[in-house]
């Protein structure tokens, strides 16, 4: 993590400090405190720069993944609009794993991989490495976090968990194109989904 303060963070997004204090607040950038003040991660400033929402109320949750999930993806600005329209249709969560424990993650039932590993699984020329991406059901989420000796609050997360309302993820066992193109957006891994773009046509 690359932590700068408060006060940089408001001038790279335009806003009060009190602002990021309340993005901290909602999980919307990440931050630690530090001492009586904040480290705040300069790539979570930037990636909600990039997909901060636009004017007006956002999709609920519901609603987001529908949206996702029927999508027509024809380009990467498709892709980054509905990062953009379906950013709340599950909970980010930055994480650690032990590195030998990857493995185990991906084969259990109570994921659905996303990410770069997903965009492996569909057709896409990539090597799949870290940050992997995953969701998670929320009413599973206590139990794999404890099953698989998640670290929330560790400096260096491998994986990116997306904890997400149960039904969205009802009967799922691998995600549909479009969500994971959405996904490769919304981290800013754009090599990736251009390369499932092409990987698709």
């Amino acid at each position: 993590m690359e932590a700068i303060g408060v006060e940089e963070a408001a001038a790279l997004l335009g806003v009060s400090g009190r602002q990021v204090r309340r993005l901290i607040d909602r999980g919307d950038i990440s931050a630690e405190p530090f001492g009586r003040a904040w480290a705040v991660d300069r790539g979570s400033v930037y990636r909600y720069r990039d997909l901060r929402p636009k004017r007006g109320r956002p999709l609920a949750p519901g609603a987001a993944w529908q949206e996702v999930l029927h999508a027509d993806i024809r380009s990467l600005d498709d892709a980054d609009r509905l990062a953009i329209d379906g950013r709340r249709r599950a909970i980010r969560i930055e994480a650690r794993v032990p590195p030998a424990g990857v493995a185990a993650l991906v084969k259990d039932r109570r994921v659905v991989e996303s990410g770069v590993g997903a965009a492996a699984r569909l057709g896409a020329a990539v090597d799949v490495r870290p940050p992997y991406q995953m969701y998670v059901r929320a009413s599973d989420w206590e139990a794999f976090k404890h099953d698989h000796r998640v670290d929330v609050e560790h400096s260096e997360p491998n994986v990116v968990f997306r904890v997400a309302p149960d039904e969205a993820l009802e009967g799922v066992r691998r995600l549909p194109r479009s969500v994971v193109l959405v996904d490769l957006v919304a981290e800013r891994d754009n090599r990736v989904a251009a390369e499932l773009m092409r990987a698709s046509e």
